[in-house]
């Protein structure tokens, strides 16, 4: 699991609405005129890390924050394991869903969208359609995901991107390996359109480090989540 539990950074505030339709979300109030977020989850959907950094990211200065839960329409896990979340998520097609996202992405007039794991994935795609300017992604999968409706691999296409975006990712995530990184890096220093940075020591899912005794971990969640939130709310 890339992260369950909300640290104490964030805020305990509940959602102030909701969104129902071809994308379901969860919505968080700001109280500035900031711009309004989008979040895009794992594949554990809408947990209490994500609730909570949708109201964190409300709390820093975004006007709203629309957490978007994909996996509405299958309905809760039955159980928090990763092979229920693996067998819901192979539910989804992604390159349908992303189409449906970016509709709803341009009717709520949404000014910025950071995605986490396979939600990186889809920044990826929105980034190739030039959908909106903020775009940040956690540990995503450059390589691309095997789905019944997949997304086109985005290191086919990253070498050519004019769409800046913010790429976020450990050193050591085993989800992505080294061979990926490597690549990444690559096509990064032949693309200024991609922002990467890289986290010394982080595994995938390295924010859930953000309260860890481990005070180098700590600290290197610490600056990745600073880095996401500039990137989104300006500054």
């Amino acid at each position: 699991m890339c992260h369950d539990t909300a640290p104490a950074l964030f805020p305990r505030t509940a959602s102030t609405g909701s969104i129902d339709g071809a994308i379901c979300a969860l919505c968080y109030a700001g109280a500035t005129r900031g711009p309004r977020l989008l979040v895009l989850p794992d594949i554990y959907g809408c947990n209490a890390f994500y609730r909570g950094y949708a109201a964190y990211l409300a709390e820093q200065g975004a006007g709203e924050v629309l957490l978007v839960d994909p996996f509405a329409a299958f309905g809760e896990l039955a159980t928090v394991t990763r092979e229920a979340a693996f067998q819901r998520r192979h539910r989804l097609a992604d390159r349908a869903y992303v189409e449906e996202l970016i509709d709803f992405i341009d009717g709520q007039r949404i000014e910025g969208v950071v995605g986490f794991c396979l939600g990186g994935l889809f920044v990826f795609e929105l980034a190739r359609q030039q959908v909106v300017s903020r775009l940040v992604a956690y540990y995503p999968f450059p390589q691309g995901l095997e789905n019944r409706d997949p997304l086109d691999v985005p290191f086919d296409y990253l070498p050519a991107l004019r769409s800046r975006h913010t790429v976020i990712v450990g050193d050591d995530d085993a989800l992505l390996g080294t061979q990926n990184l490597q690549r990444l890096q690559a096509q990064a220093r032949a693309n200024d359109a991609i922002d990467l940075h890289i986290m010394n020591g982080a595994g995938h899912g390295f924010l859930a480090d953000l309260e860890s005794p481990d005070t180098a971990r700590a600290a290197v969640a610490k600056r990745g989540l600073r880095i996401g939130t500039t990137t989104l709310l300006g500054g």
